[in-house]
Protein backbone atom coordinates (compact mmCIF):
# COMPACT_ATOMS: atom_id res chain seq x y z
CA UNK A 1 0.00 0.00 0.00
CA UNK A 2 2.84 2.40 0.81
CA UNK A 3 4.33 1.92 -2.66
CA UNK A 4 0.96 2.75 -4.25
CA UNK A 5 0.67 5.87 -2.09
CA UNK A 6 4.18 6.96 -3.07
CA UNK A 7 3.38 6.46 -6.75
CA UNK A 8 0.15 8.42 -6.33
CA UNK A 9 2.03 11.28 -4.58
CA UNK A 10 4.57 11.38 -7.41
CA UNK A 11 1.82 11.54 -10.03
CA UNK A 12 0.09 14.31 -8.13
CA UNK A 13 3.32 16.29 -7.80
CA UNK A 14 3.98 15.98 -11.54
CA UNK A 15 0.48 17.08 -12.51
CA UNK A 16 -0.37 19.77 -9.93
CA UNK A 17 1.29 22.94 -8.67
CA UNK A 18 0.71 23.27 -4.93
CA UNK A 19 -1.28 24.87 -3.44
CA UNK A 20 -4.24 24.33 -5.74
CA UNK A 21 -7.90 23.42 -5.90
CA UNK A 22 -8.10 19.64 -6.12
CA UNK A 23 -11.19 17.78 -7.40
CA UNK A 24 -12.02 14.95 -5.01
CA UNK A 25 -14.47 12.38 -6.36
CA UNK A 26 -16.12 9.63 -4.34
CA UNK A 27 -18.91 7.11 -4.68
CA UNK A 28 -20.63 6.45 -1.38
CA UNK A 29 -23.69 4.59 -0.15
CA UNK A 30 -26.55 7.07 0.11
CA UNK A 31 -26.78 6.66 3.88
CA UNK A 32 -23.09 7.63 4.26
CA UNK A 33 -23.24 10.94 2.38
CA UNK A 34 -23.38 13.13 5.50
CA UNK A 35 -20.43 11.26 6.99
CA UNK A 36 -18.34 12.24 3.94
CA UNK A 37 -19.58 15.83 3.81
CA UNK A 38 -18.61 16.40 7.46
CA UNK A 39 -14.99 15.84 6.40
CA UNK A 40 -15.29 18.88 4.09
CA UNK A 41 -17.00 21.60 6.15
CA UNK A 42 -17.90 24.65 4.12
CA UNK A 43 -16.71 23.17 0.82
CA UNK A 44 -18.97 23.23 -2.21
CA UNK A 45 -20.01 19.82 -3.45
CA UNK A 46 -21.98 18.30 -6.31
CA UNK A 47 -23.93 15.10 -5.77
CA UNK A 48 -25.51 12.77 -8.27
CA UNK A 49 -27.55 9.75 -7.25
CA UNK A 50 -27.18 6.41 -8.99
CA UNK A 51 -30.07 5.10 -11.04
CA UNK A 52 -31.28 2.97 -8.12
CA UNK A 53 -30.50 5.61 -5.49
CA UNK A 54 -28.34 3.25 -3.44
CA UNK A 55 -25.17 5.23 -4.14
CA UNK A 56 -24.24 8.86 -4.62
CA UNK A 57 -21.37 10.28 -6.64
CA UNK A 58 -19.83 13.23 -4.80
CA UNK A 59 -17.44 15.79 -6.28
CA UNK A 60 -15.78 18.26 -3.93
CA UNK A 61 -13.28 20.92 -4.98
CA UNK A 62 -10.99 21.74 -2.06
CA UNK A 63 -7.93 23.95 -1.67
CA UNK A 64 -5.01 21.75 -0.68
CA UNK A 65 -1.35 22.52 -0.06
CA UNK A 66 0.36 19.27 -1.05
CA UNK A 67 0.06 15.76 -2.39
CA UNK A 68 0.44 14.56 1.19
CA UNK A 69 -2.74 16.42 2.14
CA UNK A 70 -4.60 14.78 -0.76
CA UNK A 71 -3.48 11.32 0.38
CA UNK A 72 -4.49 12.07 3.98
CA UNK A 73 -7.97 13.11 2.87
CA UNK A 74 -8.40 9.95 0.79
CA UNK A 75 -7.30 7.91 3.83
CA UNK A 76 -9.94 9.64 5.99
CA UNK A 77 -12.67 9.02 3.43
CA UNK A 78 -11.48 5.42 3.10
CA UNK A 79 -12.50 4.83 6.73
CA UNK A 80 -16.14 5.32 5.73
CA UNK A 81 -17.70 1.93 5.09
CA UNK A 82 -18.59 1.44 1.44
CA UNK A 83 -16.84 4.58 0.15
CA UNK A 84 -14.96 4.28 -3.11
Amino acid sequence: MVENENNFRELLDVNYCWPCVFPFKFIVPSDKLQEILTLFPGEEHVCRASRTGKYISVTIHKNVCSSEEVVQIYELVGKTEGAI
